[in-house]
């Protein structure tokens, strides 16, 4: 499936958020609650686009209908993140195979840099046939080897590959349409057009 490449023209308002997956069971005697955390947080985006001009909304439309709904895959990063906060540089690796859970070990960086990523930039990585946007959750500093220790939330689903090369300058997910009815623009003149589409992170099966 080829994953498309969206229009760089930056939406009026972006909604991103964090969808974790738990279950909840309440006793109906106590009311003694217990939680289980399941695997499959994903980020989901709403896009909303105010006064495009034609060229703009024309180009927004033609890619909604090359993502043909639910079916189509696109390339989606939480663009108010950019540019990062972080220091960056190098050219950063992740450093062994195997890797899960909430923090990641990395070699490439930029040697002795305090403040390589900070607590709220993001990257990305794939895995798989996949990719995972991570939010570093404390900021990361690299040691004189340019290895850093990652925090981050969600945690890894597919553990990388060693030597998978990390994202930080323009992280993104693979995501879809929530469903097929995302395609709707209101034109308005002198043919300017507002429009709204909602997306979540899409995972190979």
């Amino acid at each position: 499936m080829t994953i498309l490449t969206l229009p760089p023209i930056l939406a009026s308002l972006a909604v991103w958020k964090l969808q974790t997956n738990t279950q909840t069971f309440e006793s109906p005697l106590s009311k003694a609650t217990q939680t289980a955390e399941l695997a499959g947080s994903r980020w989901a985006a709403t896009l909303t686009w105010n006064n495009l001009p034609p060229a703009e909304h024309r180009a927004w439309l033609v890619i909604q209908a090359r993502l043909r709904g639910a079916a189509g895959r696109c390339y989606l990063g939480p663009s108010f993140a950019y540019p990062r906060v972080g220091a960056g540089g190098g050219s950063p690796l992740v450093d062994g195979a195997g890797q899960t859970g909430t923090t990641l070990v990395v070699k490439g960086a930029a040697a002795d840099v305090s403040g390589w990523l900070r607590a709220g930039d993001f990257f990305s990585f794939d895995a798989g046939t996949g990719r995972e946007l991570k939010l570093c959750t404390a900021d990361a500093n690299s040691n004189g080897s340019g290895a850093v220790t990652i925090a981050f939330e969600p945690p890894i689903r597919v553990s990388p590959a060693a030597n998978a090369p990390l994202e930080i300058a323009n992280p993104t997910a693979i995501m879809r349409l929530i469903d097929d009815a995302q395609a709707a623009w209101t034109i308005k003149p002198p043919n300017l057009g507002d429009g709204s589409s909602q997306f979540v992170e899409a995972f190979p099966s």
